[in-house]
């Protein structure tokens, strides 16, 4: 499987730093996002599989496209794509 620099700490750092709830946005709940992570790392093709409202939609999809190289995956010992779906948390709070 792709690892994104960092782990999952990693990825949950880039989000939290670059994930910003929309002026406009009434809604919570999460966003399911899909992408590739080809095999030279970069992130590619992303698409939300479950959405909540336009404005978080495009807010996911902004934010992963800012996403640094991953670590590609790798099958047989070459590198490889792999889809990948990210769950992504809004919430009114500041302590989510």
């Amino acid at each position: 499987m792709p690892e994104f620099k960092g782990g999952r700490k990693g990825v949950l750092s880039f989000l939290k730093e670059n994930l910003h709830y929309p002026e406009g946005a009434t809604s919570e709940g999460k966003v399911f996002v899909t992408f590739t992570v080809a095999a030279d790392g970069r992130v590619k093709n992303a698409s939300i599989v479950k959405g909540l409202e336009p404005l978080l939609d495009q807010e996911v999809l902004r934010v992963i496209k800012l996403m640094p190289a991953w670590n590609p995956g790798n099958q047989q010992g070459r590198a490889v794509d792999v889809r990948y779906t990210l769950p992504i948390t809004f919430s009114l709070t500041e302590d989510e």
